[in-house]
């Protein structure tokens, strides 16, 4: 049985269903927030922090498995060095 994060192909694959399972979390966590947000009782503020807390970790895990797909710096360094700018 493959673990998470394991696909049993190539590693862009793997890269790829990181990705989306990170979008998956980063969607999820961010209507948990807003579920939560709505609600009026003695657990909504630990529900509200908690899921932001849950929404932040996967925003940053979409980032990172955004950049293992992407190669952004090195991307970015390409451009940069055909005079593209510093953008």
């Amino acid at each position: 049985m493959l673990q998470r994060g394991q696909t049993g192909c190539s590693p862009e694959i793997g890269r790829i269903v990181s990705l989306i399972r990170a979008l998956d979390d980063l969607r999820h966590w961010t209507e948990a927030m807003e579920k939560h947000s709505a609600a009026h009782d003695e657990r909504q503020p630990r529900l509200v922090v908690s899921a932001a807390r849950l929404r932040d970790e996967a925003w940053s895990h979409s980032l990172l498995a955004a950049h293992d797909l992407f190669q952004i710096d090195g991307l970015h360094s390409a451009w940069v060095d055909m005079a593209g700018g510093s953008a």
